[in-house]
């Protein structure tokens, strides 16, 4: 599944299969989400945000055991400093144990 937004100026293409989520900026393929990756089994429902520094935020859910839409999710996060050239650690900013926090978008 591909998900397009438009922010800014812009063009962000995720996409989405339970492997990876990627950032599409014109033609490269920069992957930011990637499956197995600190121990979470898949990441849904990518995000992004571009802060007044130009600096990126990309969100999502890390589902721990599987891709189901219940269980263990925790809410994700990592930065790019270089507009999404490469992408910082992974960062846990919300982890209520076994319950879902979700929907980042």
């Amino acid at each position: 599944m591909t998900r397009i937004f438009f922010f800014l100026s812009f063009l962000i293409c995720y996409q989405v299969n339970g492997q990876e989520v990627v950032l599409s900026l014109s033609d490269s393929v920069v992957p930011v989400f990637v499956q197995g990756e600190s121990g979470y089994a898949c990441f849904r429902i990518p995000a992004t945000i571009k802060l007044a520094n130009h600096d990126l935020i990309a969100f999502a859910e890390g589902r721990k055991k599987g891709c189901s839409d219940t269980g263990d999710i925790d809410l994700v996060m990592k930065r790019s400093k270089d507009r999404g050239k490469t992408w910082g650690e992974l960062q846990k900013i919300w982890d209520d144990q076994a319950n879902t926090c979700g929907n980042p978008a």
